[in-house]
């Protein structure tokens, strides 16, 4: 299956559902240590670094 992420922090719960088996599509991020730490962990993540509210 593949999953989504929105508010992604440090990716714990990314990694979760890694390790059971889901392909992780995007994880969203708006802090940009957060993303790069996400990006240092996991570089083959699509990692987006945005504000998810619509204007």
């Amino acid at each position: 299956m593949k999953s989504i992420e929105l508010f992604s922090g440090a990716d714990g719960l990314a990694l979760g559902l890694e390790k059971a088996g889901f392909q992780t599509v995007a994880l969203f991020e708006k802090d940009a240590d957060a993303c790069a730490a996400l990006r240092h962990n996991r570089p083959h993540w699509n990692i987006v670094q945005s504000d998810v509210r619509f204007p």
